[in-house]
């Protein structure tokens, strides 16, 4: 049997293994090149990410896809992880020898997956309380809100924020970009002007849908 085969492979498609999702520092994403036919790699393949990493593949023979693993580092970011450019060291062919056209396909990672790169530590933007200006006397309550700089979790403990009339406001386990808790006045509680003198989590913790501690 004679097979003619004249025309060179080509990429189809940049896409990942790892689940849709958000990522900070430390985690592995798999980032997989696919073929329009069997290749083998003489080289090694550089894939570009709009993160400004670049991730190395590693010779292979007789595949239809390659791969290779971007380690997110601190300061990466990216709301949709995306494949921005692709070269070749060495050389790529077919199992006829045809050579390979490397090119950035269409279908890239940002079009077949939704992977976000978060590092950054979310942060407390605003204490303030919620309830109309005036005096407040013993029983009566005023709402306190804290605000966050992204949709953060707080599992496992409670955040206590200390005021400057001596009361204590207590805010429970939530998710949101904002907690809000409900101050007590209570007899020996005293303030020309109420306010926030402290912040702290005891226990638990508070974080980000990447997994960044607040």
């Amino acid at each position: 049997n004679l097979l003619v085969d004249a025309l060179p492979a080509s990429i189809l498609n940049i896409t990942s293994t790892t689940p849709n999702g958000a990522y900070s520092i430390g985690s592995l994403i798999n980032v997989t090149v696919n073929f329009s036919e069997i290749v083998t790699l003489n080289g090694t393949l550089s894939v570009s990410l709009d993160t400004g990493a670049v991730v190395t593949i590693s010779p292979f023979i007789h595949s239809s896809q390659g791969s290779g693993t971007y380690t997110v580092i601190p300061f990466d970011a990216s709301l949709d992880l995306d494949s921005v450019g692709i070269t070749l060291s060495g050389t790529m062919s077919d199992t006829a020898f045809n050579g390979v056209i490397i090119a950035l396909p269409a279908s890239t990672i940002a079009v077949n997956k939704n992977i976000i790169i978060d590092t950054t530590n979310p942060d407390i933007t605003s204490i303030q309380s919620l309830s109309p200006d005036g005096y407040y006397s013993v029983g009566e309550t005023i709402n306190i809100a804290v605000t966050f700089s992204g949709t953060v979790t707080l599992a496992g403990g409670t955040l206590s924020v200390n005021l400057t009339s001596g009361g204590t406001v207590l805010f429970g386990p939530f998710t949101g970009t904002a907690a809000v808790g409900v101050y007590t006045v209570l007899a020996g509680h005293n303030t020309n002007l109420l306010n926030a003198t402290g912040i702290s989590l005891p226990t638990g913790s508070i974080f980000d849908v990447a997994n960044n501690i607040a």
